[in-house]
């Protein structure tokens, strides 16, 4: 093997393992995450945090916030910006990739697009 493809082989070994180190982090995060998640029942409480709807422009209409909170529609309380829907559909993200990390099934979705969406 030439000496140029043998180095270029052991910079892509090591960063596979430095991605591997990165995603045994994460796991840990996402798992601590989810306890707390269903401990605390977030998802009830993020359903249960004012809204208000978008304008056609894509702001906030926070002078008019929903009469009753819209799962739908971007959190104001704290200025979260984000549904709670959005930030449920990540959560399942979370689930989905735990799931995947214990060898058990996982749901057929756009994760990449819950990804943006959640985080943009």
């Amino acid at each position: 093997m030439p000496a140029e493809n043998t180095a270029s082989a052991i910079a892509a070994y090591q960063e596979a393992q430095g991605i591997a180190s990165a995603f045994r982090q994460m796991r840990s995060q996402v798992n601590d995450y989810l306890e707390r998640f269903e401990n605390e029942a977030y998802g009830t409480l993020w359903q249960s945090l004012e809204t208000a709807p978008q304008a056609t422009d894509g702001s906030l209409e926070a002078n008019s916030p929903d009469s009753t909170p819209n799962p739908d529609h971007p959190i104001i309380t704290g200025s979260l910006g984000r549904s709670a829907n959005q930030a449920i559909a990540f959560v399942n993200l979370l689930k989905d990739l735990q799931s995947m990390m214990n060898g058990q099934a996982i749901t057929t979705a756009d994760r990449n697009q819950v990804l943006d969406d959640f985080a943009s």
